[in-house]
This record gives structure tokens, C-alpha cells and sequence, in this order.
């Protein structure tokens, strides 16, 4: 003989459920707990968003404001290299300007020594045809 033995079981009505878990307000429980959720879970990537926004925005700032003062620092040496060129130019054109006039005196002493020696060579040949005659 074989006994079959079956079970059955009942399935609850919604009024034999506990309260916050009846029938499709079980659904609608989840739902809006899954609604908060990626509510809040876009409201924090927009917040992400707009952290990374700001804060790429003050490094593009900062960035910009470094360049700034890397393109001034680079104006002002390229500024005083400028005026040292000047300077050192000013200074080579001095030097040029004295060296020239101390060769205009030198010649101008070498002339008056040979105009010297060539007077003197006259007046010693003068004297010489002078005594021959």
C-alpha cells in the first residue's frame, strides 16, 4: 500500500498579511523606495557633476592665473635682457667712440712728428747746400 500524503497550502489573503506588506502596496512600498533611490542617486551625481565642474573650473583659473604670471615673469627678464643689450650696446659704442679719438690723436701726433722729421730734413739739407756754396 502506498500512501500518498499531500500538503497543501494556503495561500494568504491580503487581510491575513501584516499590514506593510499587503498585497500590491508591497510593490508600491518598493517602487517608491527604488524611486528615492535613484532620485538621490542622480541628485548626488549632478552634485558630483557639479563639484568636478567647479573644481576643474578653479584649476583651468588657477592654470590660467600661473600662466599669467609665468608670461609676465617671461616679459619683464625679456624686458631686462632688452635693456642690458641696450645698455651693454651703449657702453661698445662709448668704447668704440674713445678708441677711434685716440687713433685720430695718435695719427694726428704721428703726422706732426713726420712733418717734424721732414722740416728738419729740409733745414738740415738747406744748411748742407748752403755751406757747399
Amino acid at each position: 500500500m502506498c500512501l500518498f500524503v499531500f500538503f497543501f497550502f494556503k495561500q494568504k489573503t491580503a487581510y491575513e498579511m501584516l499590514r506593510s506588506l499587503v498585497g500590491s502596496e508591497m510593490c508600491i512600498r518598493d517602487r517608491v523606495r527604488n524611486a528615492h533611490q535613484i532620485r538621490a542617486t542622480k541628485e548626488i551625481a549632478q552634485v558630483d557633476y557639479l563639484l568636478n565642474h567647479l573644481q576643474r573650473r578653479d584649476n583651468e583659473a588657477f592654470n590660467k592665473d600661473k600662466v599669467e604670471e609665468i608670461l609676465r615673469k617671461k616679459k619683464i627678464k625679456e624686458d631686462q635682457d632688452a635693456e642690458e643689450r641696450k645698455r651693454k650696446e651703449v657702453i661698445a659704442l662709448q668704447a668704440y667712440e674713445e678708441r677711434h679719438k685716440q687713433l685720430q690723436r695718435m695719427m694726428a701726433d704721428h703726422k706732426k712728428r713726420l712733418d717734424e722729421n721732414a722740416k728738419a730734413k729740409r733745414e738740415k739739407e738747406a744748411k748742407l747746400a748752403a755751406d757747399i756754396k
